[in-house]
């Protein structure tokens, strides 16, 4: 065969080659064009592409209460990312990121070299960063199924990738959407989640250890898999050696590194988590689309060391009451012989650790199903002695508890009644009860003497708390609290709320008092009825008769009120009748004035009036009514006269900062001069209720409740109107609003609230209430900066009981929440008394009878008035000397400018 046949065959096989590499082009190419780039997605958006990130709650002052969402994410910019985690995860998933373009061809052909090798089993992956990161982003379209289509998206998909975005760019990306395990999507929530830091604290072998997790991480997590987490890390960082990242001296110092991985939360600044739900609650609502994915950042209205104290103030009150009503008993008992560990052979005993005794493994194992609650540490008691006992925590540690955290331990019998006290340990205790304890501050015992005070229905002692007695902290023995209990506090010159904690534990009960409960407030309801019968002619010095009194309906229906302690006092004055809570008074100052006129009097407050019944029962407390509303109520005696209206989110930010929401309240204009408002339309409910979508399995059913509620749309209003600003609207005169306010203050100086007077202010009203059978506990109080309101009664409605002949009032159950959380609420500020506007005048009077004192009496005292009600008559021996003729000429009805 001569050259010329054998150029043409081969020129022939060439052509035939050509052609069917071309075929076999155009094939790949229409299938390229018809199946796989119509699948693809676009990628012209990856400049603006949104990660998903949790919503996240804040304080008004910026610490975190709490996060919702899947995906724990936290963004960071190319130039916040460490040095050596960069050098970590190019080491491990793409050395030669920076030199191929999206698609590494040396590694294509390693790959395809090893998959022949191994008999076409895929041993090692061709993967880059940015196709990893094509997997991240579209993860629908590119599939995550181990086929060879895949393969050819994700690397059409990255020279696209690689074409629109920087390097450093695309590194930022992957290292951001990354899934790291635990919900850890990023590196940024890794180092929070595994070791509770910033990723910029981190040492070089935790970096290594965070670029192992990417390619499985579960089988390479340091919190399941130790082991062969351990092994990967010493590979990466045998990688970056080689890699000339790190010297030999920064290698072998990593290598001998141990893994301090664990798992961590959330890093809350402090939890919150009534008022975190509100704000979950509200934006399930209204961002329902992408609530716990659009990295919402709500800023609320709560002040930290308020919230702090409110939730402290209802953990002690009403672990206190459940003191005073005795020990319930274990919470499980383990017999005797079940408290040794079973027999263990040769093999097992040499799997056990040095640092855990087989006896203690057993006791860690009996206190597993126990879990913390309320931070009350589940323990195993395991000896009892004379004044002392031995437990075993579920924090795995041995302790004693002595007798000063057991003697509280009278058995309970009901809450009226309680057994006999204990004298030693095994009175209360037996080895293998399983209890709660708690650490507590044990006070050098230190008599203080009891300052003599008058007594009061509702109970007045006074205190000997001492605070300045040293403390040593011991193991305290405790259960939970079977009553329930709540406080709200807000501004009153805005309604922002500061603090709000609606219960025990949120985790024990996701019920939230303080807007979904529905409760007879008692006499914290007077206040409404006495500044009612202020308006209609009464002043604090007039005089109603104490006495029995009985009312008849249309049906013959007999009505026989009494007063809390069953006694009467005869003719009283109104300022003493509010003090001592007098319900006899209440209800003939409610008649005189006329039901309809107290109930839309009451309306004005922000009472919903289908809530109010219409009927003397009024006078007494008789409807239901959430704290926040009554909180509400006393906020306008405390701002001078102002309905507010509460409200509890500041403001909403996207992940970029735009604020979505400012919040825009009503607010206290003194000097603005505004009309008094009697519309009670103004009045209806503003339904706290509508900003929760669905009820909860835990829920009883939502109680409307009047808070502001955040206007989603606020944004796309123009900023003059947007920000211009909204008055509170004057329901009560000034004159109404601080003669009410002055009478408040006599509940603590001499009234049923006297205790409060250890607070040592002279700017402190409020109001105790204590319901039917003492089902209900309320005190409300304020100063002209902050009004809150506590509660204490039992879920399903029972009576708080008594200790002794002591009943639970409002005084004893309720205001030492009260007083211990306003202790912190007021700490170091100025007292704040509302000045006393024009038309208030004192006058000296007679305390008997309310009338003008005359010139020589040596009892008289000092009472305020509207000049407009003020008394024009002396008192009744004054008027005798008169109508005898013995007397002055003006002895009757002195001059106006005699008196003022």
């Amino acid at each position: 065969m001569n050259f010329r046949m054998i150029f043409a065959r081969t020129l022939r096989i060439s052509l035939y080659f050509l052609l069917l590499l071309s075929i076999i082009a155009i094939i790949a190419y229409a299938y390229l064009k018809t199946v796989i780039y119509p699948q693809l997605p676009p990628t012209d958006g990856l400049h603006n592409i949104h990660m998903q990130e949790p919503l996240r709650v804040y304080s008004k002052d910026g610490a975190a209460l709490a996060e919702f969402g899947d995906e724990r994410r936290k963004l960071l910019k190319f130039e916040e990312i460490p040095e050596l985690m960069i050098q970590a995860i190019l080491s491990i998933e793409d050395a030669r990121f920076y030199q191929h373009h999206g698609v590494d061809f040396h590694g294509v052909v390693r790959a395809g070299v090893s998959f022949i090798k191994s008999g076409f089993k895929a041993r090692q992956g061709a993967s880059t960063i940015t196709m990893q990161l094509t997997r991240n982003l579209f993860p629908k379209s590119i599939g995550r199924e181990k086929k060879l289509e895949r393969k050819f998206k994700e690397m059409l998909v990255a020279w696209e990738i690689e074409k629109i975005l920087s390097k450093n760019k695309i590194l930022e990306l992957y290292l951001n959407t990354i899934f790291l395990g635990h919900r850890a999507y990023g590196f940024g929530s890794a180092a929070n989640i595994y070791y509770d830091k910033e990723l910029d604290q981190l040492t070089l072998a935790q970096y290594a250890m965070l670029a192992g997790l990417p390619k499985a991480p579960s089988a390479n997590n340091p919190l399941r898999n130790p082991k062969r987490a351990l092994e990967r890390r010493n590979y990466i960082l045998k990688r970056m050696q080689q890699l000339g990242f790190i010297d030999t001296q920064g290698y072998e110092a990593a290598i001998a590194a141990p893994i301090t991985a664990k798992r961590y939360r959330f890093s809350k600044d402090f939890d919150a988590p009534y008022v975190a739900e509100m704000v979950r609650t509200y934006m399930l609502k209204n961002y329902p689309e992408d609530a716990y994915t659009g990295g919402y950042r709500v800023y609320t209205s709560i002040d930290t060391p308020l919230q702090k104290a409110a939730q402290q103030a209802v953990r002690k009150n009403l672990f206190d009451y459940d003191h005073r009503h005795g020990y319930r008993g274990a919470i499980a008992q383990i017999a005797i012989e079940d408290l040794l560990p079973p027999a263990t052979d040769n093999e097992q005993q040499a799997l056990t650790t040095e640092a855990v005794s087989p006896q203690e493994q057993h006791w860690q194992k009996i206190l597993e199903k126990y879990a913390p609650k309320a931070g009350l540490t589940p323990a195993l008691v395991l000896a009892v002695e004379n004044q002392s006992a031995q437990a075993y925590t579920w924090k795995h540690e041995q302790v004693t508890i002595p007798w000063s955290g057991l003697k509280w331990a009278t058995p309970y019998i009901n809450d009226s009644s309680r057994g006999p006290t204990p004298k030693t340990a095994a009175d209360v205790l037996t080895v293998g009860d399983i209890v709660f304890l708690k650490p507590a501050p044990q006070k050098v015992e230190k008599k203080v003497a009891k300052k003599p005070t008058e007594t009061t229905q509702e109970d007045t002692e006074a205190s000997t708390e001492d605070l300045s007695v040293p403390l040593i902290k011991y193991w305290h023995l405790a259960q939970i609290p079977q009553v329930e209990g709540a406080l709200v506090s807000l501004n009153p010159k805005n309604g922002a709320i500061l603090a709000l904690s609606g219960g025990f534990n949120f985790y024990h009960s996701k019920f939230n008092r303080i807007i979904q409960a529905r409760r007879q407030p008692g006499s914290n309801f007077k206040p409404f009825v006495y500044s009612a019968a202020l308006d209609h002619g009464y002043t604090p010095a007039s005089t109603i008769n104490d006495a029995p009194v009985v009312f008849t309906d249309y049906k013959g229906k007999v009505w026989k009120p009494n007063n809390y302690s069953h006694h009467f006092t005869g003719p009283t004055r109104m300022r003493k009748a509010l003090a001592k809570s007098l319900n006899l008074i209440s209800i003939r100052m409610m008649h005189e004035i006329g039901v309809q006129k107290a109930l839309d009097y009451a309306t004005r407050f922000g009472f919903e009036r289908h809530r109010l019944p219409p009927n003397l029962t009024l006078a007494l407390g008789t409807p239901e009514l959430t704290p926040l509303e009554i909180i509400r109520g006393f906020a306008v005696f405390a701002n001078g006269g102002y309905r507010i209206k509460p409200w509890f989110i500041e403001r909403i930010e996207n992940p970029q900062g735009k604020i979505l929401y400012q919040a825009n309240p009503q607010v206290v204009c003194r000097s603005c001069d505004l009309p008094l408002e009697v519309d009670e339309k103004a009045a209806l409910p503003m339904g706290l209720a509508a900003l929760l979508k669905e009820k909860t399995v835990e829920e009883i059913e939502i109680a409307k409740s009047p808070v502001f509620e955040p206007d989603p749309q606020n944004n796309s209003k123009p900023d003059s109107e947007a920000n211009q600003p909204q008055y509170a609207p004057r329901i009560i005169t000034p004159q109404n609003a601080w003669l009410m306010t002055s009478m408040l203050k006599s509940v603590i100086t001499e009234g049923t609230a006297v205790r409060a007077k250890r607070l040592k202010r002279n700017d402190l009203a409020g109001k105790t209430g204590t319901t039917n059978d003492q089902h209900d506990a309320w005190f409300s109080g304020f100063n002209a900066d902050i009004v809150t309101t506590a509660w204490v009664g039992f879920d399903q409605p029972r009576s708080l009981g008594r200790v002794g002949r002591k009943r639970e009032t409002g005084s004893s159950a309720a205001l030492p929440m009260w007083i211990h959380y306003m202790r912190v609420a007021l700490a170091g500020k100025p007292q704040h008394n509302l000045p006393r506007p024009a038309g208030i005048v004192t006058l000296r009077i007679d305390p008997e009878t309310g009338l003008l004192a005359r010139p020589e009496q040596s009892n008289a005292i000092s009472e305020y008035f509207e000049r407009r009600t003020a008394p024009t008559r002396y008192a009744q021996k004054m008027e005798d000397l008169y109508m005898s003729g013995q007397g002055p000429d003006d002895a009757g009805s002195p001059d106006a400018d005699q008196l003022f």
